[in-house]
């Protein structure tokens, strides 16, 4: 098998951590580099050479990965020592952790498709969609692609791949979570910007997200040195008991007013005609598979829905609307459902088990009614 020649330069704490992550099936370390002279030819973790920056003209290695948090010096020293620049990655902690996001969602498109033929409802969407459905009690064969700040954009990438790439003999409804402010929302341009390198392996496209080139170099050499599934595996455990058991406090109670004000006074023109064309191009996929939309507004508290600014919740029911005459699809909206109690919830929008179990129990009876 071959392996790519290493040189790591850094002997700290960084250097440790991404020590850490590599598979060293798949790399051989030829030595650590770093520029302390008192350094020199001894040996890191007590198995590696620790060399000088002058030596690296003098050893044959494929990449030098820089692990340390003094990038712009250690930059000056490779130039200096004329390494040429596509031999060069930079490892960031945030880098592996944006990795990770993409590597997540890897797992679960191979979950899915693990299963595919006996899926008979895909679910996608926000928060809402992952806190709100058990899929324990849902008496359909279902699979959950929500995740938080997810986007309309992502949403359609996810469904777009898993319907081309996957058999899905049995699938009949395609469930999309969606709030009043779903249309204006941008992802790689939202607070929650951070969570867009999730969705890279499938858009191909950071689209607004500002993040370095060096991040794609890095990218592409730890799909293929590091040893990093136990990580996402942990990562995804973590997104699955994402539903509390706590209820909402009172923290929460008036952090919901300033969460309807922030949602519900978002303005964004150019936004909002590029979503109305990715939910449009969703429908036309679900009518392409012969599938049935299910639009899910999921329920919020009073602490928020009682702060929506006029005439926001119009302009949404109004684009709904406007779809509901070209296409076929069902639209439930719960979001002031007054079966939900404050103890549904863990926060001011997000179903916890309790109220997840409950409104599970409401999409049964109408899954029930459209069966027969």
């Amino acid at each position: 098998m071959f392996k790519k020649k290493v040189l790591i330069f850094g002997t700290g704490s960084s250097s440790i951590e991404f020590y850490g992550y590599l598979n060293l099936e798949k790399v051989e370390i030829i030595a650590f580099i770093d520029s302390n002279p008192l350094k020199k030819n001894t040996f890191f973790l007590e198995r590696y050479k620790i060399l000088s920056p002058k030596d690296i003209k003098n050893v044959y290695y494929d990449v030098i990965i820089v692990a340390s948090v003094f990038q712009d010096e250690i930059s000056s020293l490779l130039i200096k020592e004329n390494v040429p620049f596509e031999k060069i990655i930079y490892y960031k902690s945030e880098y592996y952790e944006d990795f990770l996001k993409e590597q997540m969602m890897n797992l679960e498109l191979s979950q899915f498709t693990n299963k595919s033929q006996d899926i008979e409802l895909i679910a996608t969407g926000l928060s809402y969609v992952r806190d709100g459905l058990d899929l324990s009690i849902l008496k359909k064969k279902a699979f959950n692609f929500g995740f938080s700040s997810q986007d309309l954009f992502s949403d359609y990438y996810i469904l777009n791949s898993i319907l081309k790439h996957n058999r899905v003999d049995n699938l009949k409804y395609i469930l999309l979570g969606v709030s009043y402010f779903s249309f204006s929302y941008d992802l790689s341009k939202s607070i929650n910007s951070y969570l867009t390198p999730r969705y890279y392996g499938l858009t191909k496209t950071m689209r607004s997200y500002q993040v370095q080139d060096e991040y794609f170099k890095f990218r592409n050499i730890a799909e293929l040195a590091l040893d990093y599934e136990q990580d996402v595996n942990k990562a995804q455990l973590k997104y699955q008991n994402n539903k509390y058991y706590e209820v909402i406090s009172n923290k929460d109670k008036q952090e919901g007013k300033r969460t309807a004000l922030r949602h519900s006074s978002k303005s964004y023109p150019l936004t909002i005609d590029e979503n109305k064309a990715i939910f449009n191009q969703i429908l036309k996929l679900c009518e392409s598979h012969g599938v049935l939309p299910i639009v899910v507004v999921f329920p919020v508290t009073s602490y928020y829905f009682d702060f929506l600014t006029k005439g926001f919740e119009q302009k949404f029911l109004d684009l709904i609307s406007e779809y509901q005459k070209e296409y076929k699809f069902l639209y439930l909206d719960y979001l002031k459902d007054t079966n939900f109690k404050d103890d549904d919830f863990w926060d001011a929008t997000h179903l916890n088990f309790k109220g997840a179990k409950k409104l599970t129990e409401k999409l049964n009876e109408v899954l029930h009614k459209l069966k027969s």
